[in-house]
């Protein structure tokens, strides 16, 4: 295994090895490395994200002058100019680049026309520096983010690839003196490009890890939203007598993840077919500025106080781009709607809102680190090491430092502790095993806490992830009678965190600790370019014990027993896929926002809270019932209610021949009610996926359920019993 192992309970050893620390996206034999200029302003940090996702390596260079150095959470990031021949030289020297795709230019139209030699400048001469240095390096494909400003005033609507380009401003103007140097670049140089031209970028990341943030801000959603959150007391309208249906203008609006999924398709067949081309990007319907304040009146739950002014000079009553070109030959279709890009873009500015309220500005959000990005240009000229690929020796070292003092917490007396060595030792002989096992049979369980990490990430909120990773598999662990032992932990992040880790381990020992259990050890994986910055992902190993006699299997159970459901804490760590689809996508709430279920419970709980309850262990409550009712006294059978509800986990341990007659359906817990509710989620779909307020089911003898009911430590009731199959 390749990364940063934790091997020892106080003895933690740095396991060399090679590691390529890239998501290998192949064509042919080689590794695609894609250089992002502009990669930290709006559009370029959501390209950046979703190439990353798509499984390639990228390298991002901006000047910081308009994007934003928090904004670049994927990728290497090298902080300067494309116009400095010299740096953006040493980046091709020092990194193998296959594709370039530009986001650098200057783009506010009116300042265009007061400041051109800036426009001029930055938008023609630096992008002629970057392509002679492509050309110098042999870089021979280039992905050209342009405009529908070089078409000028529209002719025809919706606007094709045919249509005559005259602009009207300086910055429609330089981009359109670029489209052309490509022409010329490729027929001199054999420089491929690929154009693409279109209107209105809107929207963020689905995930909320990034959004819009222009200063100042002339785009019409995100100044629509700054009314609805009271940044500004009006929305001014320009013009209300167009010749449209309800007299403002109509414009077409792209989500920027629907832009990020086009520039990979355009790079890809420009590989494929070794031919430069151009597309324009549209959805070929418009929405009046009207129906986009409606819209959002609608997402935000605010009215928006409009004040509707003359016209602006040169602004025409429609714009739409067509993208039937880019549909046909990239295969590319739009997946988000005006009503999505508003929603994503509802729940990043209420985040910049809370960071705002919190005493901090719209950039503290993004939490802009200067110095990272000074490192990583000296990089260039300097030649590379360890810490440049993402791993940082020293700050490894921090992070083991903080962790024996935690783990030797969960240590019984049948761990043998070692200074030194590459495995944690454990042994079976003592007074507290051998005396109480004639025959044991070693149970071994893993798993994960899936993508609940993700709500984990969103809220900065991971100090309960670790008891979920515990309580998976110790609950497994105890469906075959067995007291758990010992626990192993996996850890995988982009770079080290001693913060972060120390606060996933600590929640790992609250779990071993509930569970009775030893944390062992465990590996630390640094995984550079597979992860995504912020990202994580989390893996659990348990082994317990068992007498023989004493295993359960489901081999006694039989028709007339009882089943017994042992309610859960919430959610657990099973079907969050679909619960953050509900809560964030489809409900447009953001982790902060508090939780709008009317149950004193939930007073006060903000979302992540209710979400991030940690699953419940049950451990202690089993044991204890298996000393009374075990080897056949009373308790057949356990299942663990995880993915799969209900009828899915209990059919695992019915032998041959039975199956289970459930009750009349109980009144849903409310965290679940709310989940349906807004989602209107089918309920055979919900008991599927959720475990709808049971975590642990108890198959007993019919005569014995009332006395274990008494006796369990949670709430605990009657959901069935068994039958034979006729």
């Amino acid at each position: 295994m390749c990364g940063i192992a934790r091997a020892m309970p106080y003895v933690y050893v740095l396991c060399v090895c090679f590691f390529v620390s890239v998501i290998i996206q192949r064509r042919g034999e080689f590794i695609v490395s894609i250089l992002i200029v502009g990669g930290a302003g709006y559009i370029g940090s959501h390209v950046n994200k979703y190439l990353n996702a798509a499984g390639y390596e990228t390298v991002v260079v901006d000047n910081l002058s308009r994007g934003h150095r928090g904004s670049v959470c994927w990728g290497e990031f090298f902080e300067g100019d494309i116009g400095d021949r010299e740096f953006i030289d040493g980046v091709f020297e020092s990194r193998r680049i296959d594709a370039v795709m530009h986001f650098a230019a200057y783009a506010y139209v009116g300042e265009s026309v007061s400041q051109p030699a800036e426009y001029y400048n930055n938008n023609i001469t630096k992008t002629l520096t970057l392509l002679d240095s492509m050309v110098q390096h042999e870089v021979n494909n280039f992905v050209f983010s342009s405009t529908c400003a070089t078409f000028g005033q529209a002719m025809e609507i919706p606007i094709t690839e045919t249509h005559p380009q005259n602009p009207i401003n300086p910055y429609g103007f330089t981009k359109l003196v670029i489209e052309r140097a490509l022409r010329d670049y490729g027929e001199a140089y054999g420089l491929l490009s690929c154009v693409f031209r279109y209107f209105n970028a809107s929207g963020a990341d689905p995930d909320g890890v990034i959004g819009e943030l222009h200063e100042p801000e002339t785009h019409l959603i995100p100044i629509i939203l700054d009314v609805a959150l009271g940044r500004r007391d009006v929305l001014r309208v320009f013009g209300g007598d167009y010749p449209t249906a309800d007299g403002t203008c109509i414009r077409d609006y792209i989500h920027v993840q629907d832009l990020a999924e086009a520039h990979r398709l355009g790079l890809e067949r420009l590989w494929e077919t070794g031919k430069s081309d151009d597309y324009n990007l549209g959805c070929g319907k418009g929405y009046s500025v009207k129906e986009a304040i409606d819209i959002a009146s609608r997402v935000t739950g605010c009215e928006i106080p409009v004040s509707v002014v003359g016209r602006r000079e040169g602004d025409p009553p429609v714009l739409v781009g067509s993208g039937v070109k880019a549909v046909s030959l990239l295969g590319w279709r739009p997946r988000f709607s005006l009503e999505d890009s508003i929603v994503t873009a509802w729940r990043w500015q209420r985040k910049l809102a809370a960071a705002e309220a919190e005493g901090g500005g719209k950039k503290d959000y993004l939490h802009e680190d200067k110095k990272t990005a000074a490192v990583a240009k000296k990089a260039v000229s300097r030649g590379v090491n360890y810490k440049d690929a993402g791993v940082d020796l020293e700050l490894y070292a921090e992070s083991m430092s903080r962790l024996p003092s935690l783990v030797g917490s969960t240590f019984s007396e049948r761990v043998i502790r070692l200074d030194g060595g590459f495995a944690g030792l454990y042994k079976l002989a003592g007074n507290d095993v051998s005396g109480r096992y004639d025959d044991p049979v070693l149970v071994s369980c893993t798993d994960g806490v899936g993508t609940k990490l993700r709500v984990a990430t969103m809220a900065n909120r991971h100090g309960t992830v670790g008891i979920d990773l515990v309580a998976m598999s110790v609950n497994d662990a105890i469906c075959c009678g067995a007291e758990p032992l010992f626990f192993l932990d996996y850890v995988a992040m982009p770079k080290d965190d001693p913060d972060l880790l120390e606060e996933i381990v600590g929640g790992i020992v609250l779990g071993c600790r509930e569970a009775g259990c030893s944390l062992l050890g465990g590996e630390t994986a640094i995984l550079s370019g597979v992860y995504r910055q912020g990202d994580y992902d989390l893996a659990g190993f348990c082994v317990g014990v068992v007498e023989r006699k004493n295993l359960l299997d489901g081999g006694s159970i039989g028709a007339g027993d009882v089943l017994i459901g042992v309610e859960s804490s919430g959610l657990h760590s099973n079907g969050f896929s679909l619960a953050r689809k509900i809560v964030f996508d489809i409900g447009g709430m953001s982790p902060t926002d508090k939780v709008p279920i009317g149950v004193a419970q939930f007073a006060g709980q903000s979302v992540s809270e209710l979400l991030l309850t940690p699953t419940r262990i049950y451990v202690s409550m089993v044991l204890r019932l298996l000393k009374k009712y075990g080897a056949n006294k009373g308790i057949r059978g356990i299942a663990h209610i995880t993915g799969g509800g209900l009828l899915g986990n209990l059919t695992r341990i019915l032998p041959s021949g039975l199956a289970v007659n459930l009750e009349e359906k109980r009144e849903l817990p409310p965290v679940f009610e709310w989940l349906q509710k807004i989602g209107n989620v089918d309920s055979e779909e919900m008991s599927r996926v959720f475990n709808l307020g049971t975590g642990l089911v108890l198959v007993v003898q019919a005569d014995k359920a009332e006395e274990i009911i008494k006796e369990t430590e949670f709430k605990s009731y009657r959901i069935g019993n068994v039958i034979n199959v006729r």
